[in-house]
């Protein structure tokens, strides 16, 4: 699957980007009428695409403070809750996007586990890429260590914002291969890129479609 830009990639494009290739996906991978979870939602702008898509979304926040007003997301269900205690047992599809790499290792473990009984898990996350960086928020180090068994990626101190993780300070980026294989690890059959690994200020981020 490709979803490649017409220009090239900078960092104050990754809005634009991350509509469109969110809006690939929808188009391609999911089917109107499916159920969704949307985790980590935050400001509810990919829960309230799929919605106009004909998904029937229920957005995950432990946060409500960047919630639209209530017109903008008419048809969404919200539910104010920390992503992992909310139970995903019934939804065709999972959402998470930017949210896995405001988690601990274990807890991405544990999340992409618990996400095996949807038919399509959508990822959008960063991902380690250190000659990608364009500014090192301090103290972060950026030296890679090992996690579990045989994975790669870096510690991320969390900042105190409202896109900041919940109730963890301490964070995971993973080295794309140990991404991909983590995920291979906990179930799933496919985890296919799609489009290329785009620049942040601090590092790579891409989006990925997993199949159990």
């Amino acid at each position: 699957m490709t979803a490649s830009p017409r220009q090239p990639l900078t960092v104050a494009s990754l809005p634009k980007f991350r509509t469109a290739a969110f809006r690939h996906i929808l188009k391609t991978e999911l089917k109107p009428g499916g159920t969704a979870a949307d985790l980590g939602a935050g400001h509810l702008w990919f829960s309230i695409m799929a919605n106009h898509y004909g998904l029937k979304v229920t957005a995950v926040d432990a946060r409500s403070e960047r919630l639209p007003p209530a017109e903008q997301w008419q048809g969404v269900t919200f539910v104010e809750s920390d992503i992992r205690d909310f139970p995903l047992d019934g939804f065709d599809y999972v959402f998470v996007l930017g949210l896995l790499y405001h988690l601990t290792f274990e807890d991405q473990v544990t999340l992409f586990h618990r996400a095996l009984t949807a038919r399509v898990l959508v990822l959008d996350t960063q991902v380690h890429v250190p000659e990608l960086i364009r500014e090192e928020p301090e103290p972060w180090e950026i030296d890679i260590r090992p996690y579990g068994d045989g994975y790669f990626g870096v510690d991320y101190p969390e900042r105190d914002t409202a896109q900041a993780s919940w109730g963890n300070p301490i964070s995971v980026w993973l080295t794309e291969p140990s991404l991909i294989r983590l995920a291979r690890d906990c179930g799933y059959r496919t985890v296919e890129p799609v489009g290329p690994i785009y620049p942040t200020m601090w590092g790579g981020r891409r989006f990925y479609v997993l199949r159990p």
